[in-house]
């Protein structure tokens, strides 16, 4: 019960404080731009699932890929900063990742090829594979 009280004690504090247009470290309101970055990449890994047709079983096994996409791809949003337009990355590190000349579709169907000179010609000569994400290095 008390710890209730004092959840609700914080809240009105805090909506107090906003007001003034002050915001305390540690209070309810002080992750709020944090929280809400994480729904919205968290909505994008969905939505990049959703666009792939990834069955329900898999989802579980992908969403860690498709979150860690979705964050990467989100650096390449165009946002205006001290009056300058470019990508989060480019304000940041001063250039775009090196895989943004080569994007591609999340979830695309590929073939690896695995052919040898031992390979017989009726053989397989690759693997299919889906594309999850980018190498970071």
């Amino acid at each position: 019960m008390e710890s209730s009280t004092s959840a609700w004690t914080m809240l009105a504090k805090t909506s107090l404080l906003k007001k003034g247009g002050i915001v305390v470290p540690g209070s309810l309101a002080y992750n709020h731009l944090a929280e809400l970055g994480f729904t919205h990449l968290a909505n994008l890994g969905r939505a990049l699932m959703n666009q792939a047709h990834v069955p329900l079983k898999w989802r579980y096994k992908l969403f860690s890929k498709a979150f860690k996409t979705a964050t990467v791809l989100d650096g390449l949003h165009i946002i205006k900063l001290d009056g300058k337009k470019d990508t989060r990355y480019k304000h940041w590190c001063g250039s775009n990742p090196k895989f943004a000349k080569h994007l591609r579709t999340w979830g695309e169907a590929g073939t690896v090829s695995l052919k040898s000179k031992s390979t017989p010609k009726i053989a397989d000569r690759g693997i299919q594979c889906m594309m999850v994400g980018y190498s970071t290095n």
